[in-house]
């Protein structure tokens, strides 16, 4: 057995867990044992997970195999042994352990959440990869030894500065850091950087260093003291800007950028045009621009929401998949070079009036609260009805041909109630589809009916021929028995009886023709019984 884990055993013991100690456990992992104060000696166990045990108190020196701990919720271990040398991930999750030893050397992966007691990791880790401290607020500095260090997350401490000695560090992301304002030119080799939070503004942070040329994805959320993106991020492919107050337009080197959010940046007033690579772009509360770049020909989605001054979506996107505009009253038709579109979504925008009959890919259509839209194409009624089953909108059909003078007339008297005039068409295509099946099954009770007649036809000749061979039969054995009882005169009369079978046999063959005659016009004409009584009479 290499792994054992178990949940909730209540009323167990150390005595009833002791069952599963053997040599061979190499990962364990337990969680809500409320009546268990020592865990079990186990050599060569290598992994340990402890939820929510609370009587625990203590963890065993003999784990020295030990390279990975995870404590959640452990409220009684104040401590971890120092003979766990070879540990090599360390998880506590509101642990109440003062201090971390020194010997764990070997270390390179440290998570650490609300451990309040806590006031500093080690200079010893010197291996550390990857650390993560939330809302430990004791602890104030870090270390500038963890040079092998490739992601570090910070969020609500009480950290002022960073070390500039991580010069191998991939992903750097800081949130709630109240006093950290600068940050260090030493990450070069940095690709993502995330500073702040969707539902926080306490970031202080001033600038972008410039020497982060390898950046690929930037998210900056509540940044307000960053004025500018440096020009030279050239690499950047994935940029997001939330509440970002300060920030003008973006340089017009950044042209990998393949995902691009912009939410309530309100100094930004244009897009850069040769974004030739953009995917997705999403602007949200910008005031200030107006348009969008015509050149993002590449682009699949495109949202717009809240934007007041954005009056028209250029007719160049023609890949452009799917489209969502919320809150945009300039805006008042959607082009008809959009023939990729498959999803629509328009919201609250009083400006348009009709859509394009060449959204020929049209799939998913959500309309809401466009009081001035009118007409939908024909093209995607029917779509609107099966899949939007309920919409605070008129709807009126656009014909395929021009109309008349009449058509406009009816157009005007129908405006009024197109509800009704929906559910009128599909009453009567209810209908129609009605008489169809009506018309369908008196075709097919018609035909069943001839077949019938025709079965029972074929039934009633068949009958009449066994009849007319059955007589047949009966006959030729009434003549054979009649030739053998004849007597000695046999020989005398042989020429005059083969004379008179002669002309027995032809008066036979005569009367079988006439009797097939006579059951093929009975077929055919359905003459009545006594025809046929005749014919087998003859016969």
């Amino acid at each position: 057995m290499s792994t054992v884990s178990l949940y909730k055993l209540n009323g167990d013991s150390i005595n009833d867990l002791n069952k599963y100690s053997m040599q061979s456990i190499k990962k364990l992992s337990l969680t809500n044992f409320d009546n268990i104060t020592e865990l079990p000696y186990l050599s060569e166990v290598e992994e340990l997970v402890l939820t929510d045990c609370n009587q625990i108190n203590k963890i065993p020196k003999s784990y020295t195999k030990l390279t990975k701990l995870e404590l959640i919720n452990c409220v009684n271990i104040n401590s971890i042994p120092e003979t766990f040398t070879n540990l090599t991930e360390l998880n506590l999750y509101n642990s109440p352990i003062f201090e971390l030893p020194n010997t764990f050397t070997k270390l390179k992966k440290i998570y650490i959440y609300n451990c309040i007691n806590l006031k500093s990791i080690p200079d010893t880790y010197s291996k550390l990869k990857y650390l993560t401290i939330d809302n430990c607020e004791n602890i104030k500095t870090l270390s500038d030894k963890y040079v092998k260090l490739h992601s570090l997350t910070l969020n609500s401490n009480s950290i002022t500065v960073i070390p500039n000695t991580y010069l191998r560090l991939k992903y750097l992301e800081l949130n709630r850091i109240h006093d950290v304002k600068e940050l260090p030119d030493s990450f070069i080799n940095l690709k993502e950087l995330k500073i702040g939070s969707k539902i926080t503004n306490n970031i202080h942070i001033q600038s972008i260093p410039e020497t982060y040329t390898k950046l690929k994805r930037l998210y900056l959320n509540y940044c307000k003291d960053i004025p500018i993106i440096p020009d030279k991020l050239i690499n950047l492919e994935r940029i997001e800007l939330n509440h970002c107050e300060k920030i003008g337009n973006l340089p017009k080197t950044l042209t990998n950028i393949e995902y691009l959010q912009v939410y309530a940046c309100g100094n930004m007033t244009e897009l850069p045009n040769n974004l030739n690579k953009l995917k997705i772009l999403t602007i949200n509360s910008c005031n200030k621009i107006s348009k969008i770049p015509v050149d993002i020909k590449n682009i699949e989605e495109l949202h717009i929401l809240r934007c007041p001054n954005i009056s028209k979506i250029p007719n160049s996107l023609t890949n452009i998949k799917l489209l969502y505009i919320l809150i945009c009253n300039k805006i008042t038709t959607i082009p008809n070079t959009f023939i990729n579109l498959e999803k629509l979504s328009i919201d609250s925008c009083s400006g348009i009036k009709k859509l394009s009959s060449k959204l020929i890919k049209l799939n998913d259509l959500y309309i809401n609260n466009c009081k001035n839209l009118k007409e939908i194409p024909l093209i995607n009624i029917n779509k609107i009805i099966h899949e939007q089953k309920e919409y605070n909108f008129e709807v009126e059909q656009v014909p395929s041909k021009t109309p008349t003078p009449d058509d406009e007339e009816n157009k005007k008297e129908t405006k009024k109630d197109t509800k009704k005039s929906l559910l009128r068409k599909k009453k009567e295509e209810k209908d129609e589809n009605k008489d169809e099946n009506k018309d369908k099954n008196k075709d097919e009770n018609k035909d069943e009916n001839k077949d019938k007649n025709k079965n029972e036809n074929k039934d009633k000749n068949k009958d009449e021929k066994k009849d007319e061979k059955k007589d047949e039969n009966k006959d030729e054995k009434k003549d054979e028995k009649k030739d053998e009882n004849k007597d000695e005169n046999k020989d005398e009369n042989k020429d005059e009886n083969k004379d008179e079978n002669k002309d027995e046999n032809e008066d036979h063959v005569s009367n079988l023709d006439r009797t097939s005659s006579s059951s093929e016009s009975g077929s055919e004409s359905n003459s009545d019984s006594s025809s046929e009584t005749s014919s087998t009479s003859s016969v």
